[in-house]
């Protein structure tokens, strides 16, 4: 675990493809995405694309690309890699904020110019009660070209968990000849979903999904793996590209495939060593008091302003609701409260964008202080200035790529910092 990147990459059994940081990984996968469908319209070919939801950040980054430069999907068939379901096994509606489809719909293929965009029928979603349709469908159009994906905290691929239980352990063979499924998600999966998308709640996520199985990833002619979690992923990466293969860590059976690659930044590449995670240094502490001779004084209590006290709710989300507005408004003498910091979640979470955040301060400057919502691992740090610029007054950050503490992350907070909010 220890061992420098340079030395990882020799003896790396998966190549893998070192990026700066998040922001350039997300960028990369926009491209790589954009540059397949290209080469195959090039040809007159169909591009065929297995995708994840997750990470999702490259995906306003694709449909820029591809509304920029004209670039047609009539052509291009998407197979969506896998979906929650909910606890008796059913599909997740399209308006729940965890569904993968619902995700794509909106993320993706939504923002793509309605010229460009595919055909209705070129998306297909594993479904929990048709399970081999998506296999079906995928034969039928020739097979996949490029199958894209993360990696999980455990080295899932979709959702294929390691499937190891007390009772049972699936042979190699078994994993690489799975089919798509139902699966019960796994304790440390559900937990890792948790911290990463509902504040550590691990009743909000979904406790099942349904999973394209490893057959159909690995059969595809090119397998592209995007990995950068930070802190959470080091040991996965390294595990992935250099680990023996286990079904321990489903990743690994993309090993000795002849063209699959994981693309990885700096932060989640790092060696790890017990170092890494030490302790915060003891604060220093003040001096003893001093023996004096003086008599003892009497502490002399501040004067009390006599202006009556200024009431503000400091964390006021703002969803997407008729109305919400004025009627918060109206609320707020009933509840004696004089200001709200008002803010947004993500549109993930059906709340308004931050150009509807920033007209409600401009329309009521007197009750309303605006918080700019910051995508982290999709806005680049440049957005901070123009936020302040807008006149927001401070940052709401949730729901981010990678762990808050991520290195990538640094920028961003770095131009907080500096804007003195």
């Amino acid at each position: 675990m220890d061992m420098p990147v340079e030395e990882l990459e020799r003896r790396a059994r998966l190549p893998f493809r070192l990026l700066p940081d998040l922001p350039s990984l997300l960028t990369h996968f926009a491209q790589s995405i954009a540059a397949e469908i290209r080469a195959h319209n090039q040809r007159g070919e169909p591009t065929r694309l297995i995708v994840p939801v997750g990470p999702v950040g490259q995906y306003p980054q694709l449909a820029e690309i591809t509304n920029r430069e004209r670039l047609s999907w009539k052509n291009v068939y998407l197979f969506q890699m896998d979906e929650f379901l909910d606890w008796q096994g059913r599909p997740l509606p399209l308006s729940h904020p965890l569904s993968f489809e619902g995700c794509l719909l909106t993320r993706l293929l939504a923002a793509i110019d309605e010229d460009l965009r595919p055909p209705p029928d070129h998306l297909e979603v594993p479904h929990p009660f048709h399970p081999d349709r998506i296999s079906e469908r995928i034969r039928e159009v020739g097979g996949i070209d490029a199958c894209y994906g993360g990696v999980g905290y455990h080295g899932h691929v979709a959702f294929n968990e390691p499937p190891n239980t007390r009772w049972r352990r699936l042979s190699e063979e078994e994993l690489r000849a799975s089919l798509t499924r139902v699966v019960v998600l796994g304790s440390d999966s559900i937990v890792v979903q948790s911290i990463l998308t509902a504040g550590g709640d691990p009743a909000a996520i979904p406790p099942m999904a349904v999973t394209l199985g490893m057959k159909d990833i690995l059969s595809s002619r090119k397998i592209r793996l995007y990995c950068a979690g930070g802190e959470r992923h080091r040991a996965v990466f390294r595990i992935a590209v250099a680990g023996e293969v286990s079904t321990d860590y489903p990743v690994t059976l993309v090993q000795g495939h002849p063209d699959a690659m994981v693309h990885t930044d700096q932060a989640t590449a790092a060696p790890i060593s017990p170092s890494s995670g030490q302790w915060p240094a003891k604060p220093p502490q003040p001096p003893p008091p001093q023996p004096s001779d003086d008599p003892p004084q009497l502490a002399t209590a501040p004067r009390l302003a006599t202006a009556p006290p200024l009431v503000i709710d400091f964390h006021a989300h703002y969803p997407h609701q008729p109305d919400f507005l004025p009627r918060l408004l109206d609320l707020l003498p009933q509840a004696g409260i004089d200001r709200i910091c008002l803010c947004s979640a993500g549109e993930m979470f059906g709340h308004v964008t931050n150009d509807q955040v920033r007209r409600a301060f401009e329309q009521h400057p007197d009750r309303v202080i605006g918080l700019a919502f910051l995508d982290l691992g999709r806005d680049r740090p440049e957005v901070v200035d123009q936020y302040v610029a807008q006149g927001f007054r401070g940052f709401k950050i949730h729901n981010p790529a990678a762990p808050y503490d991520d290195k990538a992350f640094y920028p961003i907070y770095e131009r907080i910092e500096r804007s003195g909010l």
